[in-house]
């Protein structure tokens, strides 16, 4: 099984945004702040999610390091990884393609979330 971390939910979401040349459209900053936003979605739809070795948390938040383990189950990684692509196609939402690209995985994130 392999570690849910912030570092393998940004390389994902690039490749399904296509965002893959070193000059990133989205900041790895945006895309943190976007899977700290996810975490606090699934939080909400999920409440067994907000439990961190057995103890009811507030909420999850991410570690420092961005390859240090996220203290919810890897089962959820790719329910975030959506939320983060909806995160960034919803700055370009003024693009009309976008707009639907950005409900699109926002719909796949309730999806994977509710499973």
């Amino acid at each position: 099984m392999t570690k849910l971390t912030i570092k393998s939910v940004e390389e994902k979401a690039r490749r399904i945004l296509q965002d893959t040349v070193e000059e990133y459209r989205w900041s790895s900053e945006e895309m943190r702040d976007a899977l700290q936003e996810g975490i606090y979605a699934l939080n909400a739809i999920r409440p067994e999610t907000r439990y961190i070795n057995g103890v009811l948390c507030d909420g999850v938040n991410l570690p420092e390091s961005d390859t240090a383990e996220i203290s919810i189950k890897s089962r959820y990684e790719e329910a975030l990884v959506h939320y983060v692509v909806y995160k960034c196609y919803l700055t370009d939402s003024t693009d009309t393609a976008n707009a639907q690209l950005a409900e699109m995985h926002f719909g796949k994130f309730n999806m994977k979330a509710q499973m």
